[in-house]
């Protein structure tokens, strides 16, 4: 399995509306549950999201939830934190 997703973090008071949380390793709060299409191609490489996380419009995987936070990639990818995304392992 793929590894080091980013890990949860704390709310910060005040900061999301209802029916969203912070997602601290992109300082922005996120939709709760929220859901997206899959990555589009990328030339010369193949990206997914982890299980169960979404492709956002600022172009990176978003898990729908703090509870899914630490999901891991698909079998043979790994977690590219630059681009957001899991990677093929090469």
């Amino acid at each position: 399995m793929g590894g080091n997703l980013p890990t949860a973090s704390t709310l910060p008071l005040g900061k999301c509306k209802t029916g969203e949380w912070y997602w601290n390793a992109k300082r922005k709060c996120v939709p709760e549950n929220g859901v997206g299409p899959p990555p589009p191609p990328l030339p010369f490489a193949d990206y997914k999201c982890p299980d169960y996380w979404y492709w956002g419009s600022d172009n990176y995987c978003i898990p729908p939830s703090m509870k899914m936070l630490g999901s891991y990639c698909p079998d043979k990818y790994k977690w590219n934190a630059r681009l957001g995304a899991c990677e093929r392992e090469q």
